[in-house]
C-alpha cells in the first residue's frame, strides 16, 4: 500500500470517528461546541417565519418576503434559546443510566429500544410547553404511531411520560 493511500484510509477513519463524537456529544455544526440545538432553532425558525409573513403581508409580495425572511432568523434565535434550556445529550445520558431502574423495564431489551420513545417524550415537552400531559398524550399517541416506532405505545407510554416529566419538573426549577 503507498503513502498516499495509507494517509487516505487514515483520513477517513479519522473523519468518520470526528463524526460519530460529534453525534455522541451533540455537537453544534457551527462552533463545534457540546449540546447543539437543532430542534428548538428548527421550530422556532419554521414559527418565526409563518409569524413574519403573515405580518410582511400587509406589505403585499415583498413584504412577505422579506417578513418571513426576518421572522425566520428571530424565530431561529429565540428556538435556539429555549433549545438550550435541554440538552439532548445529558438527557440520554441520564435515562440510558437510569432505564433500568423503572416498573416497566424489561432485562431483555437493551436501552435502544427505549430510547427513541425517551427523546420522543423529552422533545414533545418542549414542543408543548404549557400544556399537561394529560392535555397531549391522545396526540402524542397519534404522533408516535405516525412514526413507525419498533414499540407500541402501550411499551412507549411510560417512557415517553418518564422523560416529559423529567423535562418539566426540571424547566419549573
Amino acid at each position: 500500500m503507498s503513502k498516499a493511500s495509507s494517509k487516505q484510509g487514515t483520513d477517513k477513519i479519522l473523519k468518520a470517528a470526528e463524526a460519530a463524537h460529534n453525534q455522541k456529544t451533540n455537537a453544534d455544526p457551527f462552533t463545534g461546541e457540546h449540546g447543539a440545538q437543532p430542534l428548538g432553532l428548527a421550530v422556532g425558525a419554521s414559527a418565526g417565519a409563518v409569524v413574519g409573513a403573515a405580518v410582511g403581508a400587509i406589505g403585499g409580495p415583498v413584504g412577505v418576503l422579506a417578513g418571513g425572511a426576518a421572522g425566520v432568523i428571530a424565530g431561529g434565535i429565540v428556538g435556539k434559546q429555549i433549545g438550550e434550556t435541554l440538552d439532548p445529550s445529558v438527557e440520554d445520558a441520564y435515562w440510558k443510566a437510569e432505564f433500568m431502574h423503572r416498573d416497566y423495564y424489561v432485562p431483555s431489551m437493551a436501552y435502544a429500544a427505549f430510547q427513541p420513545a425517551y427523546q420522543f417524550g423529552w422533545e414533545s415537552y418542549m414542543t408543548n410547553r404549557g400544556r399537561t400531559w394529560n392535555q397531549v398524550e391522545g396526540d402524542l399517541e397519534n404522533r408516535w404511531l405516525e412514526t413507525e416506532p419498533t414499540l407500541e405505545w402501550k411499551e412507549a407510554k411510560p417512557a415517553t411520560r418518564d422523560a416529559w416529566e423529567r423535562v418539566a419538573k426540571s424547566s419549573k426549577s
